[in-house]
């Protein structure tokens, strides 16, 4: 028999659009309904509550209006909890500049916690701010870019670009570490979790992918395809940074490229003020029932 808690996690999954039909709802479905839509709603009050900048200039990033992805995780963890989140992209003249996930830990007797994690993805110094307190100040750029190949030049329509940049993705692969020593795959999302709408002076074009765990389908690996301006015209790029808490590593056509070797010591390791990538614990809001 399907617990209440099991119709969380597959409302969750599936955005409450296959679960349950307009009639016949049990009274745990409805439950379940009304506790996912409220993590949602928290998820966008508390995204809505930073206001990002970067070095230079006062004003503040622009949050995309809707998270750009839901993810999942029910493999990673041993206890009986949903960990559940939604990412979120700040941009300044179109380019991606900061990704944040606001995710909750539910159970099914306890209120969920709620935490915050974020990756600069600046070429620049950031600082963000919650409520008028200062949470995050990197003194240093949150991307170091490497090219594909001296030689490479981006497509010189959006269209070519794109689908040069979804082939230069696929090239990427990885995995990382649990605390009980299992190894997750990670796997490329086939399209890019943001796309640059418009070039600028600097960048032609951008695509933020993302590789996910075989645990679920939370992001661990941000990957960042660029053309970027060079000295004779535009070359095509490419960055990785961590979006986990995890041992995790990279690798482009099978050689290792990029790692956080450093990860499964904890949330808070290395993620702290001054860092360019950052976890807050949010504290804990019940449901409302």
């Amino acid at each position: 028999m399907m617990t209440r808690f099991f119709r969380l996690i597959l409302l969750a999954v599936s955005f409450l659009s296959s679960i349950c039909s307009a009639e016949g709802e049990s009274v745990d479905d409805e439950k379940a309904r009304r506790r996912n839509e409220q993590l949602q709603k928290k998820f966008q009050e508390q995204a809505e509550s930073y206001e990002f900048t970067v070095a230079g200039n006062d004003q503040p990033l622009v949050l995309l209006q809707k998270p750009v992805f839901h993810w999942l995780n029910r493999a990673r963890v041993k206890q009986v909890s949903v960990h559940y989140g939604a990412v979120y992209v700040w941009t300044r003249q179109g380019r991606a500049e900061a990704v944040g996930t606001i995710f909750s830990v539910s159970s099914e007797k306890e209120p969920p916690a709620f935490y915050h994690e974020f990756h600069s993805l600046a070429t620049v110094p950031l600082k963000a701010k919650c409520e008028g307190a200062i949470k995050w100040d990197t003194p240093d750029p949150g991307l170091k870019f490497a090219p594909f190949s001296k030689s490479d030049r981006p497509g010189d329509t959006p269209a070519r670009r794109l689908a040069e940049m979804r082939a230069m993705a696929r090239r990427f692969s990885g995995f990382s570490n649990n605390y009980d020593d299992t190894r997750w795959q990670l796997n490329l999302l086939p399209q890019p979790l943001y796309r640059m709408p418009e070039s600028t002076s600097d960048v032609l074009d951008q695509a933020v992918f993302a590789l996910i765990s075989t645990a679920g389908t939370d992001l661990e690996v941000l990957l960042v395809i660029e053309a970027r301006k060079v000295k004779d015209g535009f070359q095509s790029q490419y960055a990785l940074c961590r979006s986990t808490d995890l041992q995790t590593y990279a690798s482009l056509d099978d050689v290792e490229v990029w790692s956080f070797a450093n990860g499964t010591k904890g949330a808070f390791n290395d993620a702290g003020p001054t860092k360019p990538y950052r976890f807050l614990s949010a504290g804990t809001i019940p449901f409302e029932e």
